[in-house]
């Protein structure tokens, strides 16, 4: 009984409560480390378990209509034969496991499907975001409420969304920029100028005739627009507010920041 009460509070605890915890346990969350200065984070799409529970109880039905002949006087039938064929599209689509690697010594992320590799690129193109959404405000002409949550994205990866919403938009923000600050990541706010940006990685321009690379930058784009940044090394950052005023602010970023 203990146990389901303490799993019951667990549950209920607010999002900014639940990311804390998983960050006390794991530094790196969402990511584990798997090597030196090597991180790894692998999922599976829940969209997989609905497809085959829709696979399942579409054939249940063609089962029960084709026994009770019913399948030549009923042109319903079709619906769960759509929903079994639907359903196995989604299964093949999200079958494959998704993984993201991020190898700080080199500054290189990898996005793959299992054992075949989608993508390789530099640390200037993968991020933590905050993001927002609104909930409520369709009865009765009340305004809307502003959720908060945090994911990690960039140039041809999957989203992830890492954390759950909530209203406490500063200790969101804090527990992200803190991620990114453990993860050596850029971290961006919600909005794409302001001043809560944390850059630490910023794109290098092709020149002509030249193929080094800069500290933390690369070649290629995928940063949202109004992002900028430099390359500090870890645990360092320059925030700023949008491009005109970036190198106007003089702001030491974060350090490995404590819970």
């Amino acid at each position: 009984m203990a146990s389901i009460l303490l799993r019951i509070e667990r549950y209920m605890r607010p999002a900014e409560a639940k990311l804390r915890e998983k960050l006390e346990k794991n530094p790196y969350y969402p990511f584990t480390r798997i090597g030196p200065g090597v991180f790894k984070l692998t999922v599976r799409y829940r969209k997989l378990v609905l497809a085959v529970l829709g696979l399942v109880i579409s054939i249940l039905f063609i089962i029960i209509w084709s026994s009770s002949n019913l399948v030549s006087d009923n042109n319903l039938f079709l619906f769960p034969l759509f929903g079994a064929v639907i359903s196995i599209a989604s299964i093949y689509n999200y079958r494959s496991r998704r993984i993201y690697t991020l190898n700080l010594e080199t500054l290189e992320y990898t996005f793959s499907h299992d054992t075949n590799l989608y993508t390789r690129g530099d640390f200037h193109n993968v991020y933590v975001r905050l993001k927002r959404e609104a909930r409520g405000g369709a009865a009765g002409g009340a305004r809307s409420q502003r959720y908060y949550y945090l994911v990690f994205n960039g140039y041809q990866i999957d989203q992830r969304r890492i954390s759950g919403s909530s209203t406490n938009v500063n200790e969101i923000r804090r527990l992200g920029q803190l991620i990114a600050a453990n993860l050596n990541l850029n971290y961006f706010d919600e909005n794409n100028s302001s001043e809560h940006h944390v850059v630490r990685h910023l794109r290098v321009p092709r020149v002509p005739g030249m193929m080094s690379r800069g500290a933390g930058g690369g070649m290629g784009g995928g940063m949202p627009m109004g992002d900028a940044g430099a390359a500090l090394g870890p645990g360092r950052g320059i925030s700023g507010i949008g491009l005109s005023s970036f190198f106007g602010k003089k702001d030491g970023g974060l350090s490995m920041g404590r819970l």
